[in-house]
């Protein structure tokens, strides 16, 4: 898993507060700075202060248990005056640390200057193409084709606040044997069915399938269909091209809907002309070797071989991904090539990372796989389209929309741009949904859940914002960036603070983990503290209204920000 990579500097501002206590307990601790920055953490019970230094690593180096370690030097740092520190106490073997409001309020001023939040400007112009959201034509897309897309659209959107070059592909599965399938299937039952309709294509898939499993000879057939599509017949040419174009037009609205956005769409096929040239440099390195009639690349004893060619001359998944890899270094000039998809094909890109790394050293370090967990269903059954066996966003959508305007249609009947929010609140619910969850995990796929709007859902978060809208609006009075001269904190503003400046952290961490989950939780986090404080707390009619509305405006800015990133729509009424 490991994945070489600039090393992205950190400049957001809970970086700049790590730096300035680390600063300050240089002075009073037998640690260099450098030794004390990346030992502080976030406590996980905010009671326990707002950062901790965990004394653990370095206790063995000063031959002393960490509880009575953490004790001395927690007794230490409060014989000095760090001026913005409020409270420091040992722990457990931690030294946990409490800011003072002044310097928080100083924090959040300096983070409200900026004219973007979380947009990093780095050194390097390092250029990655990310794979992502690549489905296989004449299959709807389902569930975990959404899974696939979202968290590929929110990685590209998190690398280019950092900074790097992207190029998004959609390398479309539109080549293999299924078409041999496909064919045999159309030329035999597409009379029966709508020749425009994906749904045709998809039934045809699944009825080969069926008739195959009671007479395997259709599936030798079907390969020497594909094989002929190879070597250019033209009829069946002609037949593949309308299956591309049909699946095309359903899978482009689907995009548009979710705002998925790609830069290049290089199908399978675009490799087809390629894989000779992958052929011919495996043979020039003696890789290429006979097995069984099909040509094969060994990987070692304790791994499969890479299929390269069939026996019956016809090109492989691998080959073409092989090809593709070239590609990208070759010709678009990647730095890294990094495929976004289902974890299911953790093998298959292993086959082709070690492949490519016999090809040249410096290809292989320069891939990564991130792989996501499968959606399942109940009993551990994956989605899988042959058998007929999946959940189709279209049916999930449909189903969240019509909730959301039964939920507008009893408690807001008057609402303006009903079709329209309905549209941002179902598709917000849905996407959150997925990547609230870490995408190394499988999920299963519950109904119930992925429609449910209560609690730590996306339209919690969206309304939350949408709240700050109308607080921002009602106030009619300009929000300053800073707070005036004599404000001071009270405690539930100082909590809700410390939230905020927690923000360029997540947005940090969700991308050098690949896991925008840190950044969706992150969000609900912070909206559940402003809900919380907006409960107990005026605003508006308050005599601290103007510091308020400070606050306020930074969290609809974060929320605004968080869920651009997360590609979750922003209705701006609910």
């Amino acid at each position: 898993m490991s994945f070489p990579m600039e090393q992205t500097e950190e400049t957001h501002s809970f970086f700049e507060i790590k730096k300035e206590l680390s600063l300050r307990l240089e002075a009073c601790l037998p640690l260099k700075q450098e030794e004390i920055l990346p030992l502080l953490e976030r406590p996980k019970r905010p009671e326990h202060g707002h950062l901790a230094l965990p004394v653990f690593s370095v206790s063995k180096k000063h031959q002393t248990n960490p509880r009575i370690l953490a004790e001395k030097w927690a007794e230490q740092v409060n014989l000095k005056d760090l001026q913005i520190v409020e409270k420091t106490e040992a722990l457990f073997g931690f030294i946990n640390f409490t800011f003072h409001g002044k310097f928080l309020k100083h924090q959040l001023e300096n983070l409200m200057v900026k004219k973007e939040l979380a947009f990093f400007k780095q050194a390097s112009k390092s250029h990655w193409v990310m794979d992502f959201a690549s489905p296989n034509v004449a299959k709807h897309i389902n569930m975990g084709h959404l899974r696939a897309a979202v968290l590929g659209q929110a990685l590209v959107n998190l690398a280019r606040r950092f900074g790097y070059r992207i190029t998004a592909v959609n390398h479309l599965g539109d080549w293999g044997t299924q078409f041999g399938k496909l064919i045999w299937a159309y030329q035999r039952w597409g009379k029966e069915y709508d020749p425009t309709a994906l749904d045709s294509l998809v039934n045809l898939y699944i009825r080969f399938h069926e008739e195959a499993a009671k007479d395997p000879e259709k599936n030798r057939k079907a390969a020497a269909l594909f094989k002929n599509l190879e070597t250019g017949d033209p009829e069946l040419t002609k037949l593949w091209e309308s299956f591309v174009q049909i699946s095309l037009k359903d899978y482009d609205r689907y995009w548009e809907m979710l705002n998925i956005k790609h830069d290049l769409v290089l199908g399978e096929s675009f490799y087809r002309n390629l894989t000779e040239d992958i052929q011919k440099r495996l043979k020039n390195k003696n890789l290429l070797k006979k097995s069984d009639g099909a040509q094969v690349v060994f990987l070692g004893d304790n791994h499969p071989p890479c299929l390269i060619q069939k026996s019956d001359g016809a090109s492989t998944y691998a080959a073409r991904d092989l090809a593709s890899a070239i590609y990208r270094f070759e010709k678009l000039k990647a730095d890294k090539n990094i495929y976004i998809t289902g974890s299911d094909q953790k093998l298959h890109f292993h086959q082709i990372f070690q492949t490519l790394e016999k090809l040249n050293p410096k290809w292989s370090p320069s891939c990564k796989h991130i792989a996501f967990g499968m959606y399942r269903f109940k009993g551990g059954g994956k989605m899988s389209s042959r058998q007929g066996q999946s959940v189709f966003l279209k049916d999930v959508l449909d189903q969240a929309k019509k909730r959301v305007e039964k939920i507008i249609e009893s408690r807001q009947s008057e609402l303006k741009d009903k079709d329209q929010i309905a549209k941002q609140v179902s598709i917000g619910a849905v996407v959150f949904n997925d990547l609230q969850q870490d995408c190394a995990k499988d999920v299963e796929f519950n109904w119930d859940r992925v429609l449910d709007f209560e609690g730590r859902t996306g339209p919690f978060v969206q309304y939350t914002h949408v709240r700050c809208l109308s607080l921002m609006e009602k106030y009619k009075q300009p929000i300053q960036n800073n707070f005036s001269k004599n404000f001071s904190f009270e405690e539930d503003e100082k909590t809700l603070t410390w939230h905020l400046l927690c923000f360029e952290w997540a947005v940090f961490q969700a991308f050098q983990l690949f896991k925008p989950h840190i950044l969706a939780n992150y969000l609900l986090n912070l909206a559940a503290e402003f809900n919380r404080f907006y409960a107990t707390h005026r605003i508006l009619d308050s005599d601290r209204a103007a510091d308020r509305m400070v606050l306020v405006y930074g969290v609809q800015r974060v929320l605004n920000t968080g869920l651009q990133i997360l590609n979750v729509p922003l209705p701006s009424k609910m």
